[in-house]
């Protein structure tokens, strides 16, 4: 039993079972990743002795990498050089394989930098008022030293004042902090309400922390009398955070409005990992019968999976350089793919059920593909490729052209892919490759309904990652969703705390200069407003007496 805590060395993982790496096979019956050189899978883990010096491991390292090159049987050289050139670097441990670093690290320093300005603009907006409390208390300060008080006493009376405010404040947002930060982490976490990767945990030395830096603040706003450098200050800081704000906000509106190349409304997918052939047709089968089912096929990994594999190639008509890489994305798909996903074909065809193991090979590309290797106004249909390196015959015949999908995230540059029939590609294998599922349907698929499904087909095989495309969508922006709208919210909270400044500095200037008001009054001054501000309102006020008229 593992300690309480413990969630392993992988950010974003949250393992409750952990099996014997054997078992892997075992757990997914058509992974063969054991049996392919080129697949890679498996993180190492070490503990190094003390005072072991890290130089040694890399000439093992070099070797490890060149047997594998061999044994992969990669021809290309220029891909044999860049594998040949990987480098081993050691991470500590205690810091994690930690993907959603590289993931989250740009966009927390840019949160931190507009949280940092948010506290700028408070700290301004406090020195204004404390600095107009303390002019409103000079006669207030006067009295005091007249009766006896010495200077200490005063500064000790205004600091302990201060501190009132400063404990308040302090206090007020530590009971605000975790509940905000919990809101913070449900907006973040998955659909089953645990984000499990993500500890937000307010912890003592954090709060603490807090505390110090308002206090300090407190102090210091206090002390400041440049009253019209922070009234700029305020405004030229809630104007930066509302231009990052609207920034932020139209970039994530333009990701919305992106075409990723498939139709994500109404669409469910889930990943099996089949034991026989039989099995892909049943479930097809069963799933194409289930109410409001509108289409079904299957591929080995989809849209926005993370998952993706490549080879080299060769392209009849297309002369190589001889250094030039010819690697490309292979999507191993099954019949009406591309009509269950809403992939438009831009010419010729995609796969269908003739296109089996008996018949002859054929594959569809993507536009990416064609802009590759293909010269404008050349046609690409009925050429021939062949996967591989060196002396292979040019066997698949190219039969459509998809338009562009993107299957690791939409900010992803698409890379040239091509499409193979999964009956032919499994044919090849001694081993099913891993099954995902797509069902289109008029109204959405219960999860319970599609595992019924699999379990009637085959109750040994497992069924996981049930989700509907436009949640993986989502989460494939779910960045770009929350800096934008706590940008957003930064903004408006840094527009509302200006106005009270400037309200509070103006109400200020106003009754300091009410004698002065009153004489330009006993002078003969209209109380209308003059030149374009009377206008305007000289022109509301007519414009309100027509709309009473009518």
């Amino acid at each position: 039993m593992a300690p309480e805590g413990f969630k392993g060395v992988l950010g974003g993982d949250d393992p409750e079972v952990y099996l014997p790496i054997s078992m892997r096979a075992v757990i997914n019956p058509g992974w063969d990743g054991f049996d392919r050189p080129n697949v890679r899978w498996l993180n190492i883990l070490g503990r190094l002795p003390a005072n072991h010096d890290t130089a040694s491991v890399h000439p093992l390292f070099s070797a490890i990498v060149r047997d594998h090159v061999e044994q992969a049987k990669i021809t290309n050289q220029n891909v044999r050089q860049r594998i040949e050139k990987a480098t081993l670097t050691l991470l500590p441990a205690a810091s994690g394989l930690n993907e959603l670093k590289r993931q989250w690290q740009e966009p927390l320093v840019v949160l931190l930098a507009m949280v940092s300005l948010l506290f700028l603009i408070a700290c301004a907006n406090l020195a204004n008022l404390l600095l107009a409390r303390g002019v409103n208390r000079n006669r207030e300060i006067s009295i005091r030293v007249s009766l006896g008080a010495t200077r200490a006493r005063i500064i000790r009376l205004l600091l302990m004042e201060t501190a009132a405010i400063t404990v308040t404040g302090a206090a007020i947002g530590a009971v605000l902090a975790p509940v905000l930060v919990d809101l913070l982490i449900r907006s973040i976490a998955d659909d089953d309400g645990g984000s499990g990767w993500l500890d937000a945990k307010l912890s003592l030395p954090v709060l603490l922390f807090s505390m110090g830096l308002a206090g300090l603040s407190t102090l210091l706003a206090g002390l400041v009398p440049a009253r019209q450098f922070f009234v700029a200050a305020q405004v030229a800081m809630s104007l930066v955070l509302l231009t990052v704000a609207g920034l932020f906000g139209r970039s994530l509106g333009n990701l919305l409005q992106f075409d990723p190349g498939f139709q994500a409304r109404e669409l469910a997918l889930f990943s099996t990992s089949p034991k026989r052939a039989e099995f892909i047709a049943e479930v097809e089968q069963r799933l194409a019968a289930l109410p409001g089912v509108k289409s079904v096929s299957y591929a080995e990994f989809g849209p926005l999976q993370n998952s993706t594999s490549s080879s080299n190639i060769q392209l009849e008509g297309y002369r190589a350089g001889e250094e030039e890489n010819m690697d490309c994305n292979v999507m191993v798909v099954g019949p009406k793919y591309f009509e269950t996903l809403g992939t438009a074909l831009l010419s010729g065809r995609g796969g269908e059920v003739r296109d089996g193991a008996e018949a002859p090979k054929v594959a569809v590309v993507n536009q990416a593909f064609v802009k590759r290797f293909l010269k404008p106004g050349e046609n690409v249909i009925g050429r021939h490729l062949s996967i591989g390196g060196g002396n292979v015959p040019l066997d698949i015949e190219i039969i459509g052209i998809a338009t562009d999908t993107k299957h690791g995230s939409l900010r992803e540059t698409v890379a040239p892919t091509f499409f193979l029939s999964y009956q032919q590609r499994m044919d090849n294998r001694r081993r099913l490759p891993q099954a995902t599922f797509f069902v289109r349907s008029v109204r959405p698929v219960p999860a319970t309904a599609l595992r019924a499904v699999v379990n009637a087909a085959d109750p040994l095989v497992p069924v996981y990652n049930i989700r509907m495309m436009e949640k993986a969508v989502d989460r494939s922006i779910s960045t770009d969703r929350l800096i934008a709208g706590l940008s957003v919210g930064f903004g408006v909270l840094a527009l509302l705390i200006t106005a009270v400044g400037l309200y509070g500095v103006l109400s200020y200037l106003t009754r300091q200069r009410t004698k002065e008001f009153g004489i330009r009054m006993a002078l003969g001054s209209s109380r209308q407003l003059s030149g374009p501000a009377g206008r305007l309102r000289r022109s509301c006020s007519a414009l309100r007496g027509w709309i009473r008229w009518c």
